[in-house]
């Protein structure tokens, strides 16, 4: 009951009560207490910008800074004007490490109430002075943060700034350093004295490794310069001076324009190294080592790329080494930079179109042609206006007019040489090719020129039929010879012409080169698929030719026919067992059986003819031996087996027949030679046994 009153007086104090008595816990360092009373003060006014600012103060007191920021920032909300909180606020940012925060924050509190300088100076002074515990002990890295860290607190502490510079110069990271510096000089140029003499220090390490010949510490020297000072001029001199010694002569260019660009005293120095480059290039030039002369070019350009004469004395070298491609780079790049040189571009290539004039004069015209494509090469719009093709196209035409078909090849061909991509010398050359009856070459020529220009298409395909209507008239004439030979001259001449391929086909059938004509016809079909039916048609009409005499028992005159089928179709089931049967009636039953066969690989329902000759073959044997006409049915065994040597029947009725002819060693033989049957191996032997001793 009592504690019940107790609670109840509590909760009868004020807001001022409440931050009265946690200001007197936190005099007598009784945070908890303290905290406790402004929160209680707060419950009552949440708006009570002091009670938010104690509890701020007891939170950092407790170490619980984070919270006591978010209080002293309630508080300024509440009262932005109070600098005492923008000091405790610093300082517990400070303790959390947010130094640009905290910064921030005092110098806030400062614009307020300039006394709280001494505390942020102190704060500041703290950070730098654990700064330099850290670098003497030599943890570089640690007190280059801990300047940080300084710098983020007050920007502008001239000697946290000169602190890190330093110690960022002696660390080798001259790029930060020298930004560190630029920085501080912004604030206090009184400083520039030293900041030069940073640079001088290293200028003279650098500029004594250049006097020792050391060109590769003497280069990463003043590339620390530049890196501390990109606008050191003295030290891109210095630099190019390095890198022209040690041949890097593009390097050495871009480092004395940068010192020139700097400070323009610099130009002699860099028009000397230039002079000394283009006197090399000369001497060499003068002495005719060309080479040489493109080796010292080369590097110059590389110095100097704006230096028009270094490609003037390019340009010449490759022109004498005959790289005229090259050469014309050059002096267009001579020109672009001074058009003076252009008379001397012009110079050289009228040297090119005279040597071309005097080759085609004198009848070299392979020497010609290729001066020409030099000349080309060098300077493509003069050249073209001396191109000799067409003077060689007019002599072509004269001389096929004049019906030297052969001359008029040639000079087409020499025109080729200058012009290969003209489709009328093409076309030119085909015609003339046509007269010469080299109809594959002039296919050749107008193929050519069909891919050069597609109006060439008309006069091939008039060409075409100008070798197609003379076959037809020779054929009208009955000159099927004649004809034959005219078609196969178009398709020689147009190898896709499926109409050519007919009529030629056609006429080779007539004249009975069924080889040939069947190879005709079917390219004439897979061109033309219409054409199918005129070679089903050849066919049919072969086979016919066949079954008349067949009929008539003119097996001879049959078999023939059949053989013409299957020189026209090879693959003819039909025709071979036909051929077949003529055979067998011819008794030539090795090859007819043959016959057979392939008709069945073709066909396998022709097995049953094969079967039913076979069958009549067993039956007259048979028949024979029931007579007894022995030898008369001894042949027809004999037939049987060259007819079907699997037929093991055959083999053991001639076998019983010999040892009836008393042939009793044949007849074992034969027995040997018959072919076995695994399930029965002694079928219809049984008359072997009666009389065993004839057979050994």
């Amino acid at each position: 009951m009592k504690r019940n009153n107790v609670d109840g007086s509590k909760l009868k104090k004020t807001k001022e009560q409440w931050l009265k008595e946690g200001i007197t816990c936190f005099e007598k360092k009784l945070y908890t207490q303290s905290l406790f009373a402004c929160e209680q003060a707060l419950l009552l006014d949440a708006t009570f910008s002091r009670a938010h600012h104690g509890k701020g103060l007891s939170l950092v007191a407790l170490g619980r800074c984070w919270e006591a920021v978010n209080s002293f920032r309630c508080a300024l909300e509440l009262k932005p004007g109070k600098a005492k909180i923008y000091c405790d606020l610093g300082y517990a940012l400070y303790t959390l490490r947010k130094y640009r925060e905290s910064g921030e924050a005092y110098r806030k509190a400062i614009e307020l109430a300039p006394a709280c300088l001494d505390a942020y100076a102190q704060l500041s002074q703290m950070l730098l002075d654990k700064a330099r515990a850290l670098w003497s002990h030599k943890y570089y890295r640690k007190a280059d943060l801990m300047y940080e860290n300084a710098l983020f607190f007050d920007s502008s502490n001239v000697q946290a700034h000169i602190c890190r510079a330093t110690l960022l110069y002696e660390c080798g990271r001259f790029a930060e350093a020298g930004l560190g510096w630029r920085k501080l000089l912004q604030l206090d140029a009184s400083h520039t004295p030293m900041y030069l003499q940073f640079q001088q220090t290293l200028l003279d390490k650098g500029k004594k490794y250049l006097e020792s010949q050391y060109y590769e510490r003497a280069l990463a020297t003043l590339d620390s310069v530049l890196l501390f000072n990109a606008d050191n001029a003295q030290a891109y001199a210095y630099r190019g001076e390095v890198c022209y010694q040690s041949g890097k002569y593009e390097q050495a260019g871009s480092a004395y324009r940068s010192a020139q660009r700097l400070d323009p005293t610099y130009s002699d120095t860099y028009a000397q190294r230039q002079d000394e480059l283009l006197t090399g290039i000369k001497d060499s030039y003068e002495r005719q080592k060309y080479r040489e002369t493109l080796i010292a070019a080369r590097q110059a350009s590389q110095f100097s790329p704006e230096c028009a004469q270094v490609y003037v004395y390019q340009g010449r070298s490759l022109f004498h080494e005959q790289h005229y491609a090259l050469a014309r780079k050059a002096f267009q790049r001579a020109i672009q930079l001074d058009p003076a040189y252009t008379q001397e571009y012009k110079d050289c290539g009228k040297e090119l179109s005279e040597r071309v004039h005097r080759l085609y004069l004198s009848g070299q015209y392979a020497e010609c042609s290729l001066a020409y494509g030099q000349a080309l090469a060098f300077d493509p719009d003069y050249a073209a206006t001396l191109n000799p093709a067409n003077e060689l196209l007019r002599q072509g035409e004269e001389l096929y007019q004049r019906g030297c078909y052969q001359e008029a090849i040639t000079a087409f061909e020499h025109a080729l040489a200058f012009a290969p991509a003209d489709p009328h010398i093409y076309v030119r050359r085909g015609e003339v090719l046509c007269q010469l009856g080299r109809f594959q070459e002039a296919h050749q020529a107008y193929k050519r020129g069909i891919e050069l220009d597609a109006s060439v298409l008309q006069t091939y395909e008039a060409q075409r039929d100008v070798l197609l209507n003379a076959g037809k008239k020779l054929y009208e004439l009955g000159r099927i010879e004649e004809a034959c030979q005219a078609y196969e001259q178009a398709v020689a001449f147009y190898p896709t012409s499926a109409k050519a391929y007919a009529s030629y086909g056609k006429t080779l059938y007539e004249l009975a080169h069924y080889r040939e004509a069947s190879k005709a016809l079917k390219q004439a079909t897979y061109l033309d698929s219409t054409n199918a039916q005129f070679y089903q048609d050849c066919v049919a009409e072969l086979l016919h030719k066949g079954e008349v005499p067949g009929r008539k028992r003119q097996y001879e005159q049959a078999l023939a026919a059949y053989k013409d089928v299957l020189c026209f179709e090879p693959e003819n089931a039909k025709a071979h067992i036909e051929s077949g049967r003529m055979l067998f009636a011819l008794e030539r039953y090795t090859e007819a059986r043959l016959a057979y066969e392939r008709a069945i690989q073709l066909d396998h329902k022709l097995s049953a003819l094969y079967a039913l000759q076979k069958e009549d073959l067993q039956t007259k044997m048979k028949g024979l031996y029931r007579l007894k006409r022995y030898e008369e049915a001894l042949t027809v065994c004999e037939h049987a087996i060259l007819f079907d040597p699997a037929d093991r029947e055959a083999f053991l009725l001639k076998a019983e027949i010999l040892e009836r002819l008393n042939c009793y060693q044949e007849a074992l033989q034969v027995v040997k030679a018959a072919p076995q049957r695994a399930a029965e191996p002694a079928e219809k032997t049984d008359w072997l046994c009666n009389e065993p001793f004839r057979y050994e």
